[in-house]
């Protein structure tokens, strides 16, 4: 009898211990094989079922094949939208691999072509054409690829063209795409309502609370009752966003117009702070170390005045320099200038201690274009290499600046041009008259549609016509070589040198350079870079004499301020003076 109680409890013991269970999970792989256009096989993978669902492996092979069967549906679907309309997609399981197997096999076929992109509505501005809408406003036609992305975007394009000619309340009220498999084309048919033509009506200010309201209405780049043009709202909204005052911007245009064709628009801001302090460091080979702290108000008289001050401190350069940027209303093309700066320079060409104070007028003819003009008094106290000397200057600066560069710090694409001359006239010390002119041009292009790798060179020509150069002031000479310049010789370095190695200076200058800028990651990067330059004392480059040439790498490391660099840099051909590597540490790309 005991051992019958005995066994039933073994028996309840040996039932409650778990056992393995049989595996329930077909794990399996994904390839795609078929096509080499890599857009073509990104939408793929980032649409198929099987690829998305591979972390929850199917418990057979029959599931796994209704889910492979269901997937199709979707890959089909990615192939119309490249305009691959014939195209196919079959698929193989190999359940002997372990995981299992599944390959995409892709037939795209031809791709379809757009033949005819057709726009009809029953306003007659449409069929007489004082409303039209052409091939580069709609970014599709005749002749491409019939794929969906850019069809589809079409659509709001269309609204804006629109919009441009008075017609912000234009709608599609219907669209048909005839695709013809006989001759591979894709046909795209819009009817559109057009809406009433419209004017500008009132305009509505909401979220000012320092800012005046007279700077927000003179960025508003239409009058009250002049015909509705939807580039001028993009434009107020890029205008606004630009001046750093606020952190959002809405410009929002009325859903209708009244009786007398006017639509209202609607201005939505949050103000930004318009304060901020902060510091920096910068070091190299050359010049050591230098810091730098400042302060800046970018609203100081409630009108987008800009305030900015600092100090500098280091072992070359020290002092401290204000400037003053205040736009004009009610016309903000034009801002007022004012800076001054009082600046204690240890340099190897020359000793320096300056004090001076400048106005100017700046003028914006176009949004890339804007011309300067100003005045200037300046006294320097300058040992030159032993020789004393003093200057009272007054210039008379002049610049034009054409800026189509999309980045202040880290720009990707575009140009920046800058063209330059400053009469100089001493009124009391040592008398001296000369005309500096500079030119400098840098050009950013983007090799890759995500902007990680840029190609930039830039060039710069200077000019000194006037006094010989011993005559001029040492601080206004032309010099070459550092982490603005040619970066494999030193700070000022190019040029004549005189017997202890130390720069003079000249009246010319050429230079120029060409960097390959890599993003490796969201927030490093590389470059690689070539330059060269030389300094002259004449007054015009002399084409035969060496240009000095040197290269080398850099690291970047990306900050929502710009990108902090290190630039190791070698001259290709130095001269006995030139040390072999020069290193810079600093803010902002070098150009």
């Amino acid at each position: 009898m005991l051992r019958g109680y005995l066994g039933a409890a073994l028996l309840s013991v040996l039932l409650a211990v778990p056992c393995p269970a049989a595996a329930l999970e077909l794990p399996y792989d994904v390839a795609i094989a078929g096509t080499a256009d890599e857009d073509l096989l990104d939408a793929l993978r980032n649409n198929s079922l099987l690829i998305a669902e591979a972390e929850r492996p199917p418990p057979t092979e029959a599931a796994l094949r209704r889910r492979a069967e269901a997937d199709l549906q979707h890959l089909d679907a990615v192939l119309d939208s490249f305009g691959y309309y014939a195209g196919t997609i079959a698929y193989e399981i190999d359940t002997g691999a372990a995981p299992a197997r599944v390959e995409l096999r892709v037939d795209a076929g031809p791709q379809y072509r757009l033949v005819a992109y057709n726009v009809t509505g029953p306003s007659p501005a449409l069929s007489d054409g004082s409303v039209r809408v052409s091939q580069e406003d709609l970014g599709v036609g005749p002749g491409q690829p019939a794929e969906a992305a850019p069809i589809v975007a079409s659509q709001a394009r269309l609204l804006a063209a629109f919009a441009r000619q008075a017609h912000p309340l234009a709608r599609i009220t219907d669209q048909n795409i005839v695709v013809d498999h006989a001759d591979r084309s894709v046909t795209v048919n819009l009817e559109v309502d057009l809406g009433p033509r419209a004017r500008f009506g009132e305009v509505t200010l909401d979220g000012l609370e320092t800012v005046k309201r007279e700077f927000v209405a003179a960025r508003l780049p239409w009058t009250q009752g002049a015909p509705y043009d939807g580039s001028l709202v993009d434009q107020a909204r890029q205008s606004l966003r630009e001046t750093g005052l606020f952190t959002t911007v809405s410009v929002t245009p009325g859903d209708a117009v009244d009786e007398d064709g006017n639509l209202p628009v609607a201005v939505q801001v949050t103000e930004a702070k318009h304060r901020s302090v902060g510091a920096g460091l910068n070091w190299s080979t050359s010049d050591g170390f230098g810091a730098k702290l400042f302060w800046e108000h970018r609203n100081l008289f409630h009108g987008g005045e800009r305030l900015y001050v600092a100090a500098l401190g280091g072992q070359t350069v020290n002092g401290l320099e204000a400037n003053l940027r205040a736009p004009a209303l009610p016309d903000p093309r034009f801002t007022y200038l004012a800076a001054a700066n009082i600046t204690d320079e240890n340099r190897d060409a020359y000793e320096s201690r300056t004090a001076g104070a400048s106005v100017g007028l700046e003028y914006a003819a176009t949004p890339p274009l804007a011309l300067a003009a100003g005045l200037s008094l300046e006294y320097a106290d300058i040992d030159d290499n032993g020789e004393k000397s003093e200057f009272t200057l007054v210039g008379l600066p002049l610049s034009l600046t054409r800026d189509t560069s999309d980045d202040l710090f880290d720009p990707t694409r575009g140009n920046r041009l800058t063209a330059s001359l400053t009469s100089y006239v001493s009124l009391l010390g040592d008398s001296t008259q000369f005309i500096v002119t500079r030119l400098m041009d840098a050009h950013y292009l983007s090799l890759a549609d995500d902007g990680r790798l840029i190609l930039a060179a830039w060039g710069r020509l200077g000019s000194i016509v006037g006094d010989q150069n011993a005559d001029i002031p040492a601080t206004k000479r032309l010099y070459g070589g550092g982490g603005g310049s040619v970066r494999a010789f030193g700070y000022q370095m190019l040029g004549p040198l005189d017997s202890g190695g130390d720069p003079l200076g000249g009246r010319s200058q050429l230079e120029l350079g060409l960097e390959l800028r890599s993003r490796i990651t969201d927030t490093i990067g590389g470059v690689v870079f070539v330059e060269g330059g030389n300094v002259y004392e004449e007054v015009v480059p002399d084409f035969g004499e060496e240009i000095l040439w040197g290269g080398g790498v850099g690291l970047r490391y990306f900050t929502d301020l710009g990108p902090i660099r290190l630039d190791v840099a070698l001259p290709f051909n130095p001269r006995e003076e030139d040390d072999d590597f020069q290193i810079y540490v600093s803010l902002g790309q070098a150009f």
